[in-house]
């Protein structure tokens, strides 16, 4: 499915085909696939396949491998798939073994997701304001789907929850667009264009731009540049939990 992989993966499916060059059929395929380290199988006593074939010459088959990715630095690591197998021959055929070098990318998260925009919806409120909007854009440049992002934010000393007057705030995304300039979802934000309805749970997809708004009371002394310590929390397309650090400036 070409879906990207990052470093700890959960359950991530990987795919081998194999093409029969003899000009004789194979049968009796017995296959193992060995993991480069940091990479375990999903699954107990899954390693190993049986194909009893036959495998007609230029036909192939295809082996798929459940597999967890743990702590691995970005980049390509090298695994190798031993076969044996009888090769059919008008006498009688016979049995040999062969060893294939597979690889494994594993891709960099840093760039997977960005904050796209940020701002106050009204205009800068003074420095006591109770209720004044704060919104922040994120967009999704690789995850072919994120499910149930929740963002929590901590908020900085004077600022707080105009729900709840907490320092941490919990919410849902309250837009998301497939397509559109920045121009077109600050509009959507202020409800100057009719917003599609978000929901309770949407599916991000990759490209999309979704966001979030943050209802706040300011009790400050001064003006200033404040930087919100901030959690994306999700589940991606393999069915894993990421959890990914923003900092948000609250200008």
């Amino acid at each position: 499915n070409d879906w990207v992989v990052y470093p700890n993966t959960e359950k991530a499916v990987y795919t081998v085909t194999i093409a029969n060059l003899y000009p004789f059929p194979l049968t009796s395929i017995y296959v193992e696939l060995i993991l480069p380290g940091g990479f375990n199988f999903s699954y107990i006593n899954s390693s190993a396949s049986y194909i009893p074939g036959p495998v007609n010459s230029l036909n192939t088959f295809a082996l798929t491998y459940t597999v967890d990715i743990g702590s691995v630095t970005p980049g390509v690591y090298a695994g190798v798939l031993k076969l044996q197998y009888i090769v059919g021959t008008a006498n009688n055929g016979f049995r040999t073994y062969s060893e294939i070098p597979v690889f494994f990318e594993i891709n960099d998260p840093s760039n997977s997701l960005m904050i796209y925009q940020y701002g106050w919806l009204s205009g800068e409120p003074g420095l006591k304001t109770y209720g004044a909007v704060y919104y922040v854009l994120f967009r999704n440049n690789e995850y072919p789907s994120i499910n149930g992002a929740l963002l929590e934010v901590h908020l900085p000393p004077g600022v707080s929850s105009s729900v709840n007057n907490a320092s941490i705030v919990v919410v849902n995304p309250s837009i998301m667009v497939a397509t559109g300039s920045a121009q077109d979802v600050y509009r959507q934000l202020l409800g100057l264009t009719q917003a599609p309805t978000i929901p309770s749970n949407p599916v991000i997809s990759r490209g999309d731009i979704f966001g979030y708004n943050l209802k706040l009371n300011l009790m400050l002394d001064k003006p200033g540049n404040y930087t919100c310590q901030a959690t994306l929390d999700f589940i991606d397309h393999w069915g894993t939990r990421r959890r990914v650090s923003f900092n948000i400036p609250l200008i």
